[in-house]
């Protein structure tokens, strides 16, 4: 028994080190000290004469925080409002970093760039100076969050401005932004059509992305370890197992599809022949396949997922299993957010001799 489960453990730990992770993600800066926080929806949105508004969130479902845009950006202007003697300088250019956090407390940094070289425009009677860079404006919400991948019970996302001239940003409240967000929200999953900077929104070209539904980036194609604990039934019996194998992980720009190779002991418990307690171990090769779409709005605790997974017996002990036996469970429905999935199937033997229902309940890692 030790002989194959030290192989798989070994070659696993091989497969662990080129696991891609299931997030692409980008990252914000450290404005005041704060650890690097990760991002995994980017939209940008044109406002016209090259001034840009980009949207960053850790979760979709945070898109709804912005839904007031014209608001969040009046509080700011009025934050704001003690700093404009040191926004005037019409030659050079500012970041404005503006964070809220958790406890709602406030803070700003502001940093001003001087060129080092003068520029002018020469189609007027005067020459006329150039400012060559745009000011930013990066106002950042922290919030607790009581779910998600974060384990410091906060998230942030972040609203960024690039704007020609600071002062310009006035002219925005109550110009449509409130509404650009709104139409966001609702039309998400909506057709995406691929430029040569990455995708925009059909109906809306002023609002793009990276990719479809404003992924930051999608996952590659990767060849991973998969680890499974199952806690499953057989006849009358309780029947735990656990899986060890390789998936192989195909992402498109809606779904993904995988393919995986498991080695499954299942473990049955009865009395033998001298009347002592007795563990019997019966081994699975298993394949299966499995299809998974994107949904950037869900909110689902139960989803059913199409999948198809068939495991032949190679190691029978006991009278348990008759020789040549089989599993088959076909879909599976994934609980509290994928951290748990149930799947219904069957045991037999031969061509669907004596078909024995069962059901698994998995845990991924």
């Amino acid at each position: 028994m030790k002989r194959p489960i030290c192989t798989m453990l070994t070659l696993l730990s091989i497969l662990g080190t080129v696991c891609a992770q299931h997030s692409v993600r980008a990252t914000f800066g450290k404005p005041f000290g704060r650890s690097e926080e990760r991002i995994e929806r980017r939209f940008w949105i044109d406002l016209g004469k090259g001034n840009r508004l980009c949207l960053e969130l850790e979760d979709a479902r945070d898109l709804a925080k912005f839904t007031n845009i014209d608001s969040l950006l009046l509080v700011f202007i009025a934050d704001m409002a003690p700093f404009n003697d040191s926004l005037t300088d019409p030659l050079s250019w500012h970041q404005i970093d503006y964070v809220t956090d958790a406890a709602g407390k406030k803070k700003v940094r502001l940093q001003t760039f001087h060129p080092t070289a003068a520029s002018y425009l020469l189609d007027q009677a005067e020459p006329a100076a150039l400012r060559l860079e745009q000011d930013t404006i990066q106002i950042v919400l922290e919030y607790p969050a009581d779910e998600g991948r974060r384990h410091d019970g906060i998230r942030q996302d972040r609203l960024s401005l690039y704007l020609n001239d600071y002062h310009e940003l006035p002219n925005y409240i109550t110009g449509g932004l409130n509404g650009k967000i709104h139409w966001l929200q609702s039309n998400m999953k909506g057709y995406w059509v691929r430029d040569k900077n990455g995708y925009r929104a059909e109906k809306d070209p002023t609002i793009s992305a990276p990719q479809p539904a404003g992924y930051v980036a999608m996952v590659n194609d990767y060849l991973g370890s998969v680890i499974q604990l199952n806690v499953g039934n057989y006849k009358n019996y309780f029947a735990p197992s656990f899986g060890l194998g390789i998936g192989l992980h195909f992402n498109g720009e809606y779904g993904s599809r995988s393919f995986t190779a498991l080695w499954q002991p299942v473990f049955l418990f009865a009395t033998n022949a001298q009347g002592h307690a007795q563990t019997y171990r019966n081994e699975f090769l298993t394949i299966s396949i499995s299809r998974e779409w994107k949904d950037p709005m869900n909110k689902h605790i139960i989803n059913l997922v199409p999948s198809l997974s068939i495991g032949r017996l190679i190691r029978r002990d006991g009278e348990f299993f008759e020789k040549n036996s089989y599993n088959l469970f076909i879909g599976h429905i994934n609980l509290l957010r994928n951290n748990l999935v149930l799947t219904p199937g069957m045991y037999f033997h031969e061509l669907f001799k004596e078909v024995t229902p069962a059901v698994n309940l998995k845990i991924d890692f």
